[in-house]
């Protein structure tokens, strides 16, 4: 069954609820996704960045790894594509697809991170 993608009206509503149950469950990764993404559409890049974060974080202790994590979503992405439904026109898969985007990025800005760190520590030896 295609569920609708975001409404301008289903992001407010759902920014309610995710910050509502972000109280009750602060690790719900999910619920951060959710967060930042409306941010995002509100034009508050920095704070909804803040919350990718988290979602990440939340995702690597959920799933051990952020290896685990994106596997979890390429294959929920798999299972709705097997459906029929596209990141065009399902808001599951749409939402599977940027928490894919989202969590691929971290782990390059991580590496990256890691990389400049290494560099760093060489030149002082």
């Amino acid at each position: 069954m295609s569920r609708a993608l975001w409404t301008f009206k289903d992001l407010a509503q759902e920014y309610k609820t995710a910050e509502s149950l972000g109280k009750s469950d602060p690790s719900n990764p999910v619920r951060h996704f959710h967060v930042g993404m409306c941010l995002q559409m509100a034009g508050q890049s920095e704070k909804a960045d803040q919350h990718y974060d988290t979602f990440c974080e939340a995702c690597r202790m959920e799933h051990s790894t952020l290896d685990a994590a994106i596997k979890f979503y390429e294959e929920r992405l798999d299972e709705l594509k097997g459906e029929g439904l596209t990141v065009t026109d399902d808001r599951e898969a749409y939402n599977a697809n940027e928490m894919i985007e989202i969590l691929r990025k971290y782990y390059r800005e991580e590496w990256e991170r890691g990389q400049r760190k290494l560099s760093a520590a060489c030149t002082i030896m």
